[in-house]
């Protein structure tokens, strides 16, 4: 287990399933070196599973860690639901940044039905994942109440 003891992170530990990633213990840096001695040719992506434990939750997930540094949450068995918390998500990013690489990125696969999408936009909006959807569906909204405001503006006006 790949853990992390700061006082400003969450208490927590990750387990991978790729050889690759144990044997650098995680960091990108040696990642890449790995790779490179195998012979791979970017751009390469190691798929693995990853189990997620803090205090408060463990959940598994299925990651893509790319040549470039990418991250990515391909899917998880964790349960999106009211009052969890989600430790396990801060914690994946905090470990993914210490290790050198980029903050998670959420697959649009994860983002298909309403419930998951309001779980993963929360993560989103705390910084804890990146999603090129999810910024297009926070522009979309700012330009929306931007319109709203706009028009209530043009309404006090004529009043």
């Amino acid at each position: 287990m790949i853990g992390i003891d700061e006082p400003d992170y969450i208490d927590g530990a990750i387990e991978f399933t790729d050889y690759t990633l144990r044997e650098a213990g995680g960091d990108f840096s040696l990642v890449k070196q790995l790779m490179i001695s195998d012979g791979a040719i970017d751009p390469w992506m190691l798929e693995t599973q990853a189990l997620v434990e803090t205090d408060d939750i463990a959940s598994s997930f299925l990651l893509h860690f790319w040549n470039d540094g990418k991250v990515e949450i391909m899917s998880t068995d964790r349960v999106d639901g009211v009052g969890m918390g989600e430790d396990d998500i801060r914690y994946l990013k905090q470990w993914s940044e210490l290790h050198g690489w980029q903050i998670p990125t959420v697959s649009d696969d994860l983002l298909s039905d309403q419930r998951s999408l309001l779980f993963w936009k929360k993560m989103h909006n705390i910084a804890a994942v990146q999603s090129d959807k999810l910024d297009k569906k926070e522009q979309e909204e700012m330009e929306k109440l931007q319109y709203i405001l706009e028009g209530e503006e043009e309404e006090d006006d004529v009043d």
